[in-house]
Parts: C-alpha cells; sequence; structure tokens
C-alpha cells in the first residue's frame, strides 16, 4: 500500500544520500571548485597564461617524456579535474587549462 511505497521511497533516498557521502566526503570541496588550486593538496605548480589568453597550470611530474594535458567539460572549470590532477602529477607532467570564457578567464 501507501505506506509501503513511502518506506521504499525513504529507503532509497538514505541509500542515495550514504552512497553520495561515500563518494564525495567533503563535498563542498567538489561544488567549489573554482576556489581550488594544486597547492590546496600540497603539489607543486606553476601558473601561465597561454598564447590564446587562456589560463594553465603546469605540474611536473617524475616524468621528463610523458606529459598529459587535461581540458575540463562544458561549463566547468580546471579545478573539476582536481581528482585526475592528483592521481595523474606524481608520475606524469600535467598541463591544465581554462577555455575561454570558463574558469580563471
Amino acid at each position: 500500500g501507501k505506506a509501503t511505497s513511502a518506506a521504499a521511497l525513504s529507503g532509497a533516498s538514505l541509500v542515495t544520500l550514504v552512497a553520495f557521502f561515500g563518494a564525495f566526503p567533503k563535498p563542498w570541496l567538489y561544488l567549489r571548485q573554482d576556489r581550488w588550486t594544486p597547492r590546496d593538496d600540497g603539489l607543486k605548480y606553476k601558473e601561465m597564461c597561454l598564447r590564446d589568453g587562456a589560463k594553465a597550470w603546469l605540474l611536473p611530474g617524475k616524468s621528463g617524456d610523458a606529459a598529459i594535458c587535461l581540458c575540463h567539460g562544458r561549463s566547468k572549470n580546471k579545478g573539476h579535474l582536481r581528482p585526475l590532477i592528483c592521481s595523474l602529477t606524481p608520475d606524469y607532467t600535467v598541463l591544465v587549462f581554462d577555455f575561454l570564457g570558463h574558469g580563471a578567464n
């Protein structure tokens, strides 16, 4: 009946919240990625301005031969790539930038 449906909906909502906070223990950090810099996670980086005026970060890695350029998604900014930046930087040099009209641009 209606009570069973309400209980099932409440249970599903609780499971969704637990899953969300399990995946994102501090959701406010992910919602405000526009203020994050690599320095917040103890990473060394150089702020750059590309030829077209786009703002970028260059993060040196152990490998001098391999470099990775990361591009954020639509209506996002380079801070949204935080998990990738943090996982790749120890081994690879990473260049990440904001498209013009996004983030720091």
